[in-house]
């Protein structure tokens, strides 16, 4: 009989922080933009991946997060995590349970489609979150800002040539 271990990475509660804050990283600005679902898969997988994450912003010369030797140095960064970029039921779970307890709202406009805002609800449960591993998460989202006018389609090359780069080096 196993153990009832549920895995950081799938822990519901966990990515559903995420998600708040990669969400609230767009709402930052004169008028609220939103994030597409394409894109907020993007930076999820960047939350996951703080390794990944520096070799993007480098790729769109910004400026990168500084990292931790912790952070350098463990199993998640030795072995990249991409499973988040092909996961959309996950996503769409997320963004569901977000939509219906009031965190985040869809938004539709003919030029963007739909695109996800945090309502104040989530905007307060972001304020709420304050434990070391969520501060880092959104030091995080404050270095993606750095690439939030990157179009999605660049980020998603970035992200293929490092995937081919990994499978080439033998992961």
């Amino acid at each position: 009989m196993p153990l009832p271990f549920v895995a950081p990475d799938r822990e519901l509660r966990l990515n559903l922080c995420n998600c708040m804050i990669a969400i609230g990283l767009s709402d930052r600005g004169k008028k609220k933009r939103g994030l597409s679902k394409d894109r907020l898969h993007v930076f999820l997988c960047l939350i996951k991946n703080p390794i990944l994450l520096n070799r993007v912003l480098k790729d769109f010369a910004a400026e990168r997060v500084e990292l931790s030797t912790s952070e350098l140095f463990n199993l998640s960064s030795t072995s990249t995590n991409f499973d988040i970029l092909f996961d959309r039921n996950l996503l769409k779970l997320l963004l569901r349970q977000l939509i219906s307890t009031n965190h985040v709202e869809a938004l539709y406009s003919p030029k963007t489609f739909i695109t996800f805002v945090l309502t104040e609800k989530g905007e307060a449960a972001i304020s709420s979150l304050d434990s070391p591993y969520f501060e880092k998460v959104k030091s995080y989202t404050r270095s993606m800002a750095k690439i939030s006018g990157v179009l999605t389609s660049n980020l998603y090359r970035s992200l293929e040539n490092l995937l081919a780069g990994s499978f080439q080096n033998g992961l």
